[in-house]
């Protein structure tokens, strides 16, 4: 990123970029995040990978796509990784995303991680159906994860902003019992025990 002419570094937004990692824990789908500042003269493709590492970007069946953006105290650009590998700070998948408050205010006061996930992996589930040939090859491959991801993608489901499902903030921490126990993220393991709630209210994205 390089200012435009008379204009000074200092003036421009730091823009960040967001990964969404998604993976299959316990035969559920998961989520964690991680984010980086796009540095000068990178491209913001370039910087996803660099995120996300070569070890995660040479699996079998693996995407990295971007799905939104937003501003919040600059511009935030969102990607999707999936399938990652699960480990501690996995949290199980939302269904909700938020709306705006109108038709022409399509931005939410604010949108919290959780909504932010749910919004990434329902947008893969859309690609993965054939609206992009490179998504679909690679749900194909990895045909047992991805199928996990269609129908949880699937089962997202919007909600206007100040709904019964919006209650999550960017400081928000889940409660006890939301995150994907440590000993069960192996995708081939047992499933969680049901006081994990597949489908806790998260954080989406306009």
């Amino acid at each position: 990123m390089s200012a435009p002419a008379g204009v000074p570094m200092s003036d421009l937004h730091l823009v960040t970029i967001e990964l969404v990692r998604l993976s299959v824990a316990g035969g559920l789908l998961a989520w964690r995040t991680s984010e980086t500042t796009l540095r000068l003269d990178e491209k913001p493709d370039e910087a996803a990978r660099r995120l996300a590492g070569e070890a995660s970007l040479s699996g079998v069946g693996v995407v990295l796509h971007s799905t939104s953006w937003r501003y919040d105290d600059g511009p935030v650009l969102t990607y999707a990784l999936f399938p990652d590998a699960p480990d501690a700070s996995c949290q199980v998948l939302g269904q909700h995303v938020i709306t705006g408050p109108s038709a022409i205010e399509p931005s939410p006061a604010q949108v919290g991680q959780t909504h932010v996930a749910a919004h990434a992996a329902r947008h893969l589930a859309d690609l993965a159906t054939g609206r992009d040939p490179h998504v679909s090859q690679c749900a194909t491959a990895r045909a047992d994860a991805w199928r996990l991801l269609l129908a949880s993608g699937q089962a997202v489901h919007a909600t206007r902003a100040g709904g019964a499902a919006d209650h999550d903030h960017r400081v928000h921490r889940e409660p006890p019992g939301r995150h994907v126990p440590w000993m069960l993220t192996d995708e081939l393991g047992p499933r969680p025990a049901s006081s994990v709630d597949s489908t806790h209210h998260g954080r989406s994205t306009p």
